[in-house]
């Protein structure tokens, strides 16, 4: 309510025909009666009143919009803060009335059958004036209006507000070179984007009177403002999304936020929370700023974010994500795989085992796949095929040397206890000339991909037709990192699957690394034996693609 309506005095005592008397109030919710009620109409604004002495202005209370009306009875629902105020036998009127007065010094009058007619109004000549209205204006130029009239006015003002509910501001049109011509313009105040229409009318001061001459408070000219121009498609920030995170450890965000926008936060919701706490992000670099989220936070299942980003007028908008579809980030025991934001990895490897140039080597290709399905648990298949030669007994009992052609399959799963326990489990079938065998194989790995890690592994084979014991496998293997991206691996192997009464034994050295934390790759190389008769040579390669 504006200061404005301390100075209007068209409401004196007994009230005009145009205003109502409070009868029951409810809340902000009240009900009036009186005659003026026929002339209002559902929506219409209003302002309650408390009348004074007779030469005291009339003190505002309230203002209102009018919510119905029944013959002379109307429903006004209060706006602002009305607890405590009592309202009753207190006095309502249509607030054009006061701006009317308030601008041109005269409220609209509505006769009763008992007034009578002011004789010096029907003498004394109303000014007017010619005036087109502006059909449309363009979002951040001024309104410019203009009048055209033969009569001697000493000053013309326009009073122009955004939109119904807004106030009206007034602004002076100048007299130009040709007689009678008045012209100026206003900015508009275009704060709010969902203002699509002004409201004006003008006023003038003839014979040192004022006269609406085009529209009037009641009824003003309208105007409209084309919308707001579209946003830059630029974005907002540029920022890497995380898609898992470790239990109990502070993950670290970043974003390189456009210079249009200022005062980046990061807005994050635990697992059943219901509002978002507030962090702001602090600048690292001119346009690039970053957040730490605690570890507290970072608590399972999971936890979800957006960022956001003030412009120009202090309005936060969303830069990732949004409040209404935060970003989900799944929260782990640990970590099972080295890139365990990436589900899905694949690999194919050589190896080729080398005794006996003629008689005893073979090679065997691999192919590997790898699914995390939950945070513990690691689904894995392969397949592979061996071929070469290897020494068998014949009917003497002699070694001798045969061709070998294996094809194979295996399938099993990974199962993390903690963060740095790993169990394994998988079954194995292999198809050769003579028959097929299926088998299993079991293992424990101490430790995980981030630190020194400790494993062992055993398994069996035994033919399918008769269930004989063909052979049986065992590793252990000590592992370290290097570096961030390398790691070195000692491993000793023994099998006796592919030789008739010899055991082979291996002694491996392997680095692995990674590339950007997608592309891994295996080199292996070291020593064979047979029952420590003969020496070999042993060499693997190995890729691996993780998404």
């Amino acid at each position: 309510m504006t200061n404005a309506f301390l100075f209007v005095s068209l409401l004196l005592s007994p009230p005009s025909q145009s205003s109502a008397k409070v009868m029951v109030q409810q809340g902000a919710t009240i009900v009036v009666e009186g005659d003026g009620v026929v002339q209002w109409r559902i929506g219409l604004p209003v302002i309650v009143f408390q009348l004074g002495a007779a030469t005291a202005p009339p003190l505002p209370l309230a203002e209102g919009r009018v919510q119905g009306i029944s013959g002379r009875k109307a429903a006004i629902r209060l706006i602002g803060e009305v607890e405590g105020m009592n309202l009753r036998n207190q006095w309502v009127a249509p607030r054009y009335m006061v701006e009317a007065e308030l601008f041109t010094g005269e409220a609209p009058k509505h006769p009763g059958p008992g007034d009578q007619a002011d004789p010096t109004e029907a003498t004394q000549p109303k000014p007017q004036a010619y005036h087109r209205p502006p059909k449309q204006i363009r979002w951040g130029q001024p309104l410019w209006l203009e009048i055209t009239s033969d009569f001697d006015l000493s000053a013309v003002n326009a009073h122009v507000r955004m939109g119904p509910a807004g106030e009206y501001t007034s602004f002076a049109l100048k007299p130009r070179k040709t007689p009678g011509h008045w012209s100026g313009s206003s900015q508009l105040d275009l704060g709010k984007r969902e203002q699509t229409f002004a409201q004006y009318f003008i006023t003038a001061t003839f014979a040192g009177k004022v006269h609406s001459v085009a529209g009037n408070p009641a009824h003003p000219n309208k105007v409209a403002v084309a919308s707001a121009p579209r946003r830059p498609s630029r974005a907002i920030m540029q920022h890497e999304r995380i898609n898992r995170a470790t239990f109990g450890e502070a993950i670290e965000l970043t974003a390189k936020v456009d210079p249009r926008f200022q005062k980046p936060q990061l807005h994050l919701r635990m697992a059943g929370g219901g509002t978002f706490d507030t962090l702001d992000m602090k600048p690292l670099a001119p346009g690039i700023f970053n957040v730490t989220v605690p570890a507290a936070k970072i608590v399972m299942p999971h936890f979800r974010y957006y960022l956001s980003a003030e412009d120009s007028e202090g309005l936060r908008l969303p830069g990732f994500a949004s409040a209404a579809k935060p970003h989900r980030v799944k929260v782990t025991r640990g970590k099972i795989l080295s890139a365990n934001s990436r589900r899905n990895r694949i690999s194919l490897s050589m190896k080729a085992v080398e005794n006996d140039p003629v008689d005893d080597h073979y090679s065997e290709l691999k192919m590997g796949y790898e699914r995390i399905f939950f945070p513990f648990l690691l689904a894995r298949v392969g397949f592979s095929s061996v071929t070469g030669r290897s020494l068998r007994l014949d009917e003497n009992g002699e070694l001798k040397g045969s061709d070998l052609e294996l094809t194979g399959g295996n399938g099993g799963i990974v199962l993390q206890i903690k963060h740095y326990i790993s169990l394994y489990g998988d079954l194995q079938a292999v198809a050769y000339p003579g028959g097929s065998a299926f088998g299993t194989s079991y293992g424990l790995r101490i430790g995980d991909d981030r630190g020194a890690a400790i494993g062992f592994g055993y398994g069996s084979m035994r033919d399918v037709d008769d269930w004989s014991f063909i052979g049986e496998t065992g590793e252990a293997y000590l592992s370290t990192p290097l570096s961030k991206t390398l790691r070195l691996t000692g491993r000793i192997e023994t099998d006796d699957l592919y030789q008739d009464a010899q055991r082979s034994l291996r002694l491996l050295i392997e680095i692995a690394g990674r590339v950007r934390d997608q592309v891994e790759w295996n080199l292996e190389a070291g020593l064979n034996t047979r029952d420590s008769l003969t020496t070999g040579g042993v060499g693997r390669v190995r890729l691996g693609w993780i998404f």
